[in-house]
């Protein structure tokens, strides 16, 4: 489960891997995905309570066990009457008081009466519209109305949404707050959903230490742990994280016993040409079957993407800028996919604000805010885009995607994007 090693198209076979510093081949991002689906495949199912089914998916349809409403109700404060004995100045005698609560069974109105009902409450039989309290008047038991009402007003007719049995959320939707509410309402107690992948973070680098810690020279604070254990924490996964000494003996084993554990294994760090990159080797020493090595993207050129078994792995470079772009774009599809999404994140579109440069060679990842207030979505690249440069991340909500190419992107021209 998890991994698909079945025929893979020609185009994600992982022809374009090369040893390290040789070639220049790299995998377009489309190539990538490709190669993502070819490889990755849904992890088992398990029946969880609705209400602990957050951002899980859906592996079969959800049909309601009742009609929505479930019985015909007011849909205000007011009263019940039945429409044809209503004129203005009309004065009925208050036969019932209908409360939004249980009732052994709906009462019956009698001609010639009106029933107090408030919101939620079912309506007697015989009634056929509800008139709001604000345009009646009350003199002890007894009903004066000032408007004559509409057949039909301020009621909510059983079955009106949906019918028993019919389809609530479908197969492969992704269970949101506003999907649990509906499945809720419909009573359905239980889903069955794709089973929460195991994680493993793999972090890499000497030189890094927690935040707090005094910095001696060369030493920088560790913010892709922190960030990437958030990242997957928002999607309900808790990550079982370790870290990289730089020394392939001790890579290599640690990998091997992430793999051994794991669903999928994300690291960051000591995936490109340095002496001290062990990860590659650790992984393939491990059994990893290569999929992909360099993806022409900016940033984060050099990820590593393999599968063994039922385990996938991920190699993202270790700067954090490349880690965001790894987690919104890379990560968040290989999940999507591990959970059996019918649709896989599909690009967003709209609108830059400002001129975006191109590069010849590689698509470019913008990290940029986005505003809706005109209807379709504005980017706006944010300041300070160098991949060492980290303080946007703060800001950014959105990853504009411009394309290879010479020409640059004019400002007020179509492009695609990914919510981070």
């Amino acid at each position: 489960d998890g991994i698909n090693e079945g025929a893979v198209p020609a185009s994600a076979s992982g022809c374009r891997i090369t040893a390290k510093g040789s070639g220049t081949n790299m995998l377009s991002i489309e190539e990538a995905f490709a190669v993502y689906s070819a490889r990755v495949s849904s992890l088992p199912t398990e029946t969880v309570a609705t209400a602990e089914a957050l951002y899980r998916t859906l592996r079969e349809d959800s049909p309601s066990t009742v009609d929505l409403p479930p019985f015909t109700q007011s849909a205000m404060d007011g009263y019940a009457v039945r429409t044809s004995e209503i004129e203005v100045g009309t004065a009925l005698p208050i036969a019932m008081t209908l409360p939004a609560a249980g009732v052994d069974e709906v009462p019956s109105l009698e001609p010639g009466t009106c029933a107090r009902i408030f919101t939620g409450g079912p309506v007697p039989n015989g009634a056929d519209s509800v008139i709001m309290q604000e345009q009646v008047e009350r003199e002890a038991d007894v009903a004066h109305f000032g408007v004559m009402p509409r057949l039909g007003q301020n009621v909510r007719n059983r079955a009106e949404e949906i019918s028993v049995g019919q389809t609530v959320c479908a197969a492969g939707a992704e269970i949101t707050p506003g999907k649990i509410g509906a499945l809720c309402a419909a009573g359905i107690a239980q889903v069955m959903v794709t089973q929460l992948p195991k994680v493993t973070l793999l972090v890499t680098g000497d030189e890094i230490v927690p935040p707090g810690t005094p910095l001696k020279p060369g030493q920088v604070y560790d913010c892709n742990t922190p960030m990437v254990a958030a990242w997957l924490r928002r999607r309900g996964i808790v990550a079982t994280v370790a870290r990289l000494p730089d020394d392939a003996e001790q890579t290599r084993e640690r990998v091997e016993a992430a793999l051994n554990e794991s669903d999928l294994v994300v690291t960051t760090g000591g995936v490109s040409v340095g002496e001290k990159d062990f990860v590659i080797g650790a992984a393939r020493a491990s059994g990893v079957v290569d999929g992909f090595w360099k993806v022409a993207q900016k940033p984060g050129k050099p990820l590593y993407f393999g599968t063994r078994a039922d385990c996938v792995f991920l190699g993202l470079p270790g700067n954090p800028a490349a880690v965001f772009v790894g987690l919104s774009v890379h990560v968040a599809r290989i999940l999507a996919l591990l959970a059996g999404q019918q649709e896989v994140r599909p690009m967003l579109r709209g609108t830059t604000a400002v001129a975006l440069r191109r590069s010849p060679d590689r698509a470019i990842w913008h990290r940029a805010s986005v505003d809706t207030g005109g209807g379709e979505p504005v980017l706006q690249p944010l300041e300070g885009q160098a991949s060492h440069m980290l303080g946007n991340l703060s800001e950014c909500t959105a990853l504009a995607l411009v394309p290879p190419g010479t020409a640059e992107i004019p400002a007020g021209a179509e492009v695609e994007w990914v919510a981070v």
